[in-house]
């Protein structure tokens, strides 16, 4: 295996597992579930489901003690599944998000700079119903990240420093994976790593880095503890990512202004679930909170499953990320 340099971004791997363990202790493997569709029996449902969120910037301690300060502002994120017919020509899935997001640099009295950041992942996933086994992943980041260290930076302009990266996962027939990472940050030293591994598990169910959250979906209402594996390229290996659900018979929901189908939005009552996900290791990050939508009763799924919020720490202590659905279009 090549050794891969390490990327460092705050907003970059704000959405991987570098960046969340709870103490399950589910370590039987998952039979994941298409909980996505209105009706998870009907296995061959077409689905083309895009959902748009809101995301507000909560302040935290971060970076004051270095002079200068750092906030995000206009943010949107937006996922989109749908059903597509793979190279194979078998059935499976496409699963895209994008995060956009202005981050504001102002370093004391200086005037702020405000730069855009963008991560956009692109997942497709074989149509298998106790699995969400990838074929291949892909992730694209402009992001900018906060200077540390000793750096004592003169302007707003000098606060950060510009990550610009893909990362490319192939994943084979024999559960191997060969990863290129691309770091184009510096136009005269590109450079491409590929690594190898055996993602195969007696123990655990695993997942690819960009289709954790998807897999929150997916998880039975049965389990309210687990451990599952993901692949993350930054780090070189699987990693344990333990999940933590709210108890099922606990009453959790509020109303959640939505709109549905391009129709104007209005308040819906929903019942959700929490869940919390943590890397299950002696250096665990911080830990992320969703909430995912209960499976209705019955045949039908109304919410399907959804992920009606999210909160994610930013990497450095800067702050919280808050992802609040706004729009489903299916």
């Amino acid at each position: 295996m090549k050794k891969k340099t390490v990327l460092t971004s705050a907003l970059a791997i704000l959405l991987c597992a570098s960046c969340f363990s709870a103490c399950g202790t589910g370590d039987q493997k998952i039979e994941f579930g298409n909980f996505w569709n209105d009706n998870e029996i009907l296995y061959d449902a077409n689905i083309n489901e895009t959902l748009t969120y809101n995301v507000s910037f909560e302040q935290g301690s971060g970076y004051g003690d270095l002079g200068y300060e750092i906030s995000y502002n206009n943010g949107t994120y937006v996922t989109n599944l749908q059903s597509v017919k793979l190279d194979n020509g078998k059935d499976g899935y496409k699963y895209t998000t994008t995060l956009e997001i202005d981050v504001t640099y102002q370093y004391k009295t200086d005037v702020p700079v405000v730069l855009h950041d963008r991560v956009y992942t692109e997942t497709y996933l074989h149509d298998k119903h106790t699995s969400l086994r990838p074929v291949s992943s892909k992730k694209q980041v402009l992001s900018h990240s906060p200077v540390g260290g000793n750096a004592k930076p003169k302007s707003s302009a000098e606060c950060c420093n510009t990550f610009i990266y893909e990362v490319f996962t192939q994943y084979g027939e024999d559960d191997e994976a060969i990863t290129q990472i691309t770091n184009t940050s510096d136009p005269e030293k590109i450079k491409e790593f590929t690594q190898e591994f055996d993602p195969t598990s007696k123990k655990y169910s695993w997942l690819d880095n960009e289709t954790l959250l998807l897999g929150l979906r997916a998880i039975p209402a049965s389990v309210d503890t687990a451990t599952v594996k993901v692949y993350s390229p930054y780090v070189d290996r699987m990693q344990k990512i333990s999940l933590t659900f709210s108890d099922p018979d606990e009453e959790e929901g509020q109303e959640f202004r939505l709109s549905m189908n391009g129709e104007e939005a209005k308040n819906y009552a929903i019942a959700y679930r929490s869940v919390t996900m943590k890397i299950n290791e002696s250096n665990s990050g911080a830990t992320q909170t969703a909430w995912i939508a209960k499976r209705s009763q019955g045949i039908n799924n109304t919410y399907r499953n959804m992920m009606l919020r999210l909160e994610t720490p930013i990497a450095y202590s800067i702050g919280t990320l808050v992802y609040d659905l706004r729009s489903v279009n299916r």
